[in-house]
């Protein structure tokens, strides 16, 4: 009597689970994501503001520190391509104009 009880409240309890997974991994799949590099000597200011606001926007900010030597410059022209699909769904959400919003509201968000 108790496994008749138990095994559909167990199956519902791991189907609940199942979907739920799916559901955050969709999730994941559409966000957005944005390579940033940074290297040299960066305004930090402006870094930890343009995370923010990507942050703020639903977009996830997937950031590489360098170093001052130049070592890992290659990284620029690697984040371009990984961004070329970020870019387009920028412009498709916020128009052609979006990269000149967002530079706005980071320096905004940096006077804060």
């Amino acid at each position: 009597m108790l496994k008749e009880i138990l095994l559909p409240i167990v199956i519902l309890l791991f189907s609940s689970f199942v979907t739920a997974n799916n559901r955050k991994a969709s999730i994941q799949e559409d966000k957005i994501q944005m390579h940033i590099y940074v290297g040299g000597k960066p305004l930090m200011a402006y870094i930890e503001a343009e995370i923010e606001v990507l942050d703020s926007l639903g977009i996830e900010a997937i950031v590489f520190y360098g170093d001052c030597a130049g070592t890992y410059d290659y990284k620029r022209e690697e984040f371009k391509e990984k961004n070329i699909g970020a870019i387009e769904k920028l412009t498709t959400i916020y128009g052609s104009n979006w990269k000149e919003e967002l530079d706005k509201a980071i320096r905004a968000k940096m006077k804060n």
